[in-house]
């Protein structure tokens, strides 16, 4: 199946599922959502999934009701990573905020970066690398490090506490990742 007859049965199920789960329209043309649970519950009884994608307010979390989450499996969040610059390309952060069906090193948050590289031929290939966001981190305090930043300007930084920022320079500098000032 190509790329593309898949994209649009994916965009027919999409407008499907909200054509069932949201209905009705008010004043000036604005969606009035009648938001129906049932019906993900009757998908859920069938093995069948449902994905619901939404954007996050201002604030970081969810707009408008806590409801919809009710019904749901798994509540997955993507962020940027701190200190995420356009030329990084893609790189996002991945929270589980709940489940009910994973546990242990499966629900750990990560950090998914897509990398690209040219093969001998020359032909570009892009690939999705993963690693936990406790790994992501001490990379990033041994860089900070590295740079000459204090430990409290690592905790502002990076937005992390101290102790973990005490306890990475420790771990990078008996592993040699951090070398000392003025070598």
């Amino acid at each position: 199946i190509s790329l593309r007859i898949f994209l649009r049965i994916c965009l027919r199920i999409c407008l499907r599922i909200c054509l069932r789960v949201f209905k009705g329209f008010g004043k000036c043309g604005r969606v009035r959502v009648m938001y129906r649970p049932f019906w993900f519950l009757s998908l859920r009884s069938r093995n069948k999934s449902v994905l619901l994608i939404h954007h996050a307010g201002k604030s970081g979390q969810q707009r408008g009701t806590s409801k919809r989450e009710d019904v749901l499996d798994t509540v997955i969040t993507m962020k940027r990573p701190k200190g995420y610059k356009e030329q990084d390309g893609a790189c996002l952060e991945f929270y589980f905020e709940k489940n009910r069906a994973l546990l242990g090193d499966e629900v750990k948050a990560f950090e998914a970066r897509l990398t690209s590289k040219a093969n001998k031929e020359g032909i570009k290939l892009h690939e999705w690398t993963r690693k936990s966001l406790q790994d992501s981190t001490y990379e990033s305090v041994c860089r900070l490090a590295n740079e000459g930043l204090e430990n409290w300007e690592i905790c502002k930084e990076l937005e992390i506490h101290k102790s973990t920022v005490s306890r990475y320079v420790k771990r990078g500098k008996e592993e040699g990742i951090i070398k000392p000032l003025n070598s």
